[in-house]
């Protein structure tokens, strides 16, 4: 039987490749970003009603808002009843995965060097892995890296389609667009050409389609309160600018300088594409970090090109197919350990760290969350943000969360009573009455000034306590 031929410049690409295949899968599942997706999934899918007024809150309860994650939330509710999470967890990592080759052959395309393109995608894993958690914004990394695909193959009847399925899934669809009208921009080259311009009918064809939501227009006002509501809550860190105390923050000045060092020493100079691409993209990531993973992916093919014409002024590093046989057993070894990683299999790997093996991250509140369950006087919970997302999955139907992770459906005073609350502000025991909750969920990490005030009264009493948390009771009160 013949070996197939693995040569180095293969071992490079199904390195990175299988990296970041692997780094996926064995991400537990947060306890912030996914449950509520997978209960309003579960919801529509079983009661066969769209949800547009809030059911899982009793500050926000009945209250509208735009549902703009529809789509994704059902896809995540027929993967769930199909497979469980074990098989949701293996699609998200497909489709991250999906997205980094389809990177790799852009930016093999800009360099004639696997190596280089391969070096490349490194950077951008690098730049990018804090963003790989399980939520509706892994479907819009693939679409936003297909789109650049289908722009660069010039395939523009494709996008249209393209775009109409991302708005109905998540709301970065709107950088969709963006790519769109830099094509269009950098295409015009007369005063003729703008009317002319293939890319400005695929924007407005584009633009159209994403009219096509339960929402219609009303999507787009609910888009642009997110970021907003979201920039005054504080603690939400991917919100903030980044900063070189964040390890993200940090790559990512880190790649922006050495951009700038690579563009010197090739004395290559940015085409207009390009520089207007960087440009947009670069004011996008310094006003929040959660932008950084879009500069990561739009620059690969740009790191890419640079790359080669540095490495092409000293001597781009050889191929060749030496060793084959000791290529094919790495090849070999790394499959069957990226095999071990997959959901099924990763939680009795024993060659993975025992945090990478979880299904769920330990942060989460299984236990509380069974406790409150089982306690049919508890409706209204005061409980940590964090949590939220959580509780809205494993509650009953009748129990209701304060606040959770909709940050942006929630109005301004129900945000700021929460950090008072949390804060231990003199208020938190009139706004508390001001609300009726009846249970306190709280965390130990992120609310231990308000425990301790909670152990100091009267009206509450603890029911329940483990390593990530405590549950107090409202005391009622006997007359006479």
């Amino acid at each position: 039987m013949k070996l197939p031929k693995i040569t180095i410049e293969h071992l490079w690409i199904i390195l990175i490749i299988g990296t970041v295949f692997g780094y996926v899968c064995t991400v537990p599942v947060d306890e912030i970003d996914f449950w509520h997706y997978l209960k309003a999934g579960e919801f529509m899918m079983t009661s066969h009603k769209f949800i547009d007024k809030d059911i899982f809150s009793f500050t926000m309860l009945n209250q509208s808002y735009v549902n703009f994650h529809w789509a994704s939330q059902v896809i995540y509710y027929l993967l769930y009843s199909a497979g469980g999470l074990y098989l949701i967890e293996f699609i998200h990592a497909l489709i991250i995965t999906a997205s980094f080759i389809l990177l790799f052959f852009l930016a093999k395309e800009r360099t004639e060097n696997i190596r280089i393109a391969s070096a490349s995608l490194f950077i951008t894993f690098m730049l990018s892995a804090t963003n790989f958690s399980l939520r509706p914004q892994s479907f819009s990394i693939l679409f936003f890296v297909l789109t650049m695909y289908l722009l660069h193959k010039r395939i523009l009847w494709a996008i249209p389609l393209l775009i109409l399925i991302w708005t109905n899934v998540h709301a970065a669809f709107l950088l969709g667009l963006i790519l769109i009208l830099i094509e269009w921009v950098c295409s015009i080259k007369n005063i003729k050409s703008i009317f002319n311009s293939p890319f400005l009918y695929t924007l407005i064809t584009s633009f159209l389609t994403t009219l096509l939501n339960p929402s219609g227009i009303g999507l787009y006002k609910s888009v642009f309160a997110v970021e907003s509501v979201s920039r005054k809550v504080s603690y939400i860190t991917e919100w903030e600018t980044p900063s070189i105390h964040d390890t993200t923050g940090l790559l990512f000045y880190a790649a922006l300088i050495l951009l700038f060092v690579l563009l010197n020493i090739s004395k290559a100079k940015l085409n207009r594409k390009d520089l207007l691409t960087f440009l947009i993209f670069s004011f996008l990531a310094l006003s929040c970090l959660r932008s950084v993973v879009w500069w990561a992916l739009i620059m690969t093919p740009v790191f890419a090109e640079v790359l080669g014409k540095v490495f092409k002024k000293g001597g781009l590093p050889n191929s060749g197919t030496s060793l084959p046989f000791v290529n094919f057993i790495i090849v070999l070894v790394f499959t069957l350990y990226l095999t071990g990683c997959i959901p099924w299999l990763k939680v009795n790997n024993p060659f993975l760290p025992a945090s990478k093996r979880l299904l769920i991250n330990d942060d989460t509140p299984l236990e509380i969350a069974n406790f409150i369950k089982e306690n049919h006087k508890i409706k209204n919970i005061f409980n940590d943000y964090s949590w939220g997302s959580y509780f809205i999955w494993a509650l009953r139907n009748d129990q209701k969360v304060f606040y959770d992770p909709r940050c942006a459906i929630f109005p301004q005073k129900v945000i700021s009573d929460y950090l008072l609350i949390t804060g231990g502000d003199y208020s938190w025991e009139s706004l508390l009455k001001y609300y009726r909750v009846d249970a306190l969920a709280l965390s130990k990490n992120e609310q231990n000034e308000l425990i301790l005030l909670v152990k100091a009264s009267a009206d509450w009493k603890k029911v329940y306590e483990d390593k990530l948390g405590i549950v107090f009771l409202k005391q009622t009160k006997r007359i006479g």
